[in-house]
């Protein structure tokens, strides 16, 4: 009796061994969710594996930052040294593996060794060939109109004879990651995930992810108009604000620790180990 001809490739087999058809397991991988990749766990020993693989070649934060600067390791390794982060419309399309776009927010605050993080990265962007094009205050409500409060603004850098792309310099008044995470000065809870040197972080995980909504994050604003048009355009729906958040105790506290967060490594290769380490960063709290 003739041997039987062996089985097509089945699915699994394509994405257990990315190695052997990495351009279909690209193209398979590519459509799923973040979900997805968790619920592949549970269908098959073998495929335990793909997210881990996915995340070095679909979520390559140094070609992401390849739209913005000439020299990413370097940039991401000065944002370490401010304890800067990475927010806005670029994380939420690296999340999304999206093209980036032309528009790069850096947050900043506080000093080093004398000199303030903010002229520290100013430095850094104009070492990329960038140049301050305008500035404006984001912070009008708290200010007083000390010479103090005028420091807390956005400084938008541009090169010469170019409009993109574009890095937004934003000196907050609070550490980086609790003004993005209480302050809500981006409108909505889907632009609140945030980029250290070495770690991505999605503190409204199931909301922006799984669920593809953006509530509001506090009480809308004139000024919110471009966030929640460039979140619209990513298929997410604009909602207001939680009612359960709306209903809760003014000093409710978060963990980024807390359960409710989405994170992942980085390739950290040439990049210097930032002043804030992982762990504590980890470990932040929030009003929210």
């Amino acid at each position: 009796m003739a041997p039987k001809p062996p089985l097509g490739r089945g699915l699994i087999d394509f994405l257990a061994e990315p190695n052997v058809h990495w351009p279909i397991f690209e193209s398979i991988t590519s459509q799923l969710d973040v979900c997805d990749f968790i619920k592949l766990r549970r269908v098959s020993k073998s495929l335990s594996n793909v997210y881990e693989t996915v995340q070095k070649s679909q979520w390559n934060i140094n070609e992401a930052l390849t739209k913005s600067v000439k020299d990413p390791p370097a940039l991401r390794s000065k944002l370490g040294q401010a304890s800067g982060v990475i927010s806005g419309q670029f994380a939420l399309k690296f999340l999304d593996r999206h093209v980036v776009g032309d528009r790069l927010d850096v947050f900043v605050h506080g000093r080093m060794e004398g000199m303030a993080n903010v002229e520290f990265m100013a430095w850094a962007i104009e070492r990329e060939g960038y140049a301050v094009t305008r500035s404006y205050s984001h912070d009008e409500e708290r200010s007083k109109g000390t010479v103090e409060d005028k420091q807390y603004k956005t400084d938008v850098y541009q090169r010469p004879g170019s409009n993109s792309p574009s890095i937004y310099l934003q000196h907050t008044r609070e550490t980086p990651i609790v003004n993005l995470l209480s302050t809500g000065c981006q409108g909505t809870i889907a632009l609140s995930n945030f980029i250290t040197p070495n770690k991505v972080y999605a503190p409204f995980a199931k909301e922006t992810f799984y669920e593809h909504r953006a509530y509001l994050h506090g009480p809308l604003k004139d000024d919110f108009g471009e966030y929640l048009k460039a979140v619209a355009k990513t298929g997410r729906r604009i909602l207001g604000i939680r009612w359960k958040d709306q209903h809760k105790s003014p000093h409710k506290m978060r963990k980024l620790t807390d359960g409710h967060m989405w994170s992942m490594a980085l390739d950290s290769t040439n990049v210097a180990a930032p002043v804030t380490p992982s762990f504590v960063t980890d470990a932040t709290t929030f009003k929210f």
